[in-house]
């Protein structure tokens, strides 16, 4: 990758890409561990998630769920994970950005450890400091303004990118019924979680459908979720 052209100039444009699986090479240069042996270590293990791995042992084979890709009004069809084919084996480059097989206990435990600010049973996985860093918009308003969209995220004025997941800067300004500084991202295979400081609430969802061809369900589950707390 470092020897492709830059798409623009640094700073005047942004694009959800590759970024975190080049955080992930970096990760493994500077500590000279595997990725999957340095997110066992240090995020898995310490947080009891342990069903959540780049690859699933035999035993718990048959918890698999099925992805599914509906397209308009044609039936659910099952189809192999894209990103992650083989579930038997660790792959051998795991990635920054994707291929993690989880369930939705050991990602609300990975949630609620950023809402505590980066601890959790006595477990301290990162500062308060980075857990904040890592919930603030790093996008400028000026190229907010434009409103582009990445899968399901809908970029705009009130709605920014901070690390590796976006927020709500101003809620009322990005028309939705939450907090300012909830934090959130969704994955490819239907899944979606966010973080809400203010209220002391985390959501977890998961629908196993391909993500492009899935109902917009955070943005639906935010409002029924605002809607009540109301």
């Amino acid at each position: 990758m470092a020897t492709l052209p830059l798409g623009y100039q640094p700073g005047s444009c942004w694009r959800y890409s590759m970024s975190m699986d080049v955080q992930g090479a970096i990760i493994e240069r500077l500590s000279g561990q595997s990725l999957p042996q340095i997110m066992r270590q240090h995020i898995f293990d310490p947080l009891g998630m342990e069903d959540t791995s780049f690859f699933i042992a035999p035993r718990k084979r048959h918890r698999l769920v099925t992805l599914y890709l509906k397209m308009g009004d044609a039936p659910l069809t099952p189809i192999a994970n894209p990103l992650q084919p083989d579930s038997e084996s660790e792959p051998r480059l795991a990635m920054g950005g994707s291929g993690l097989f989880s369930t939705a206990y050991d990602y609300a435990r990975f949630a609620q450890m950023l809402l505590n600010g980066g601890e959790l049973d006595g477990e301290h996985i990162v500062s308060a400091q980075a857990v904040r860093a890592q919930m603030t918009n790093r996008l400028p308003n000026d190229l907010l303004e434009t409103r582009f969209v990445a899968e399901h995220q809908k970029f705009r004025p009130g709605f920014g990118f901070g690390y590796n997941g976006v927020l709500f800067t101003d809620p009322e300004l990005a028309g939705m019924p939450v907090c300012k500084g909830t934090y959130h991202w969704d994955g490819a295979a239907g899944t979606w979680f966010w973080v809400d400081s203010e209220n002391d609430l985390l959501f977890v969802g998961m629908t196993q459908f391909l993500s492009y061809t899935a109902l917009p369900l955070k943005a639906t589950s935010q409002m029924l979720m605002g809607e009540a707390i109301d």
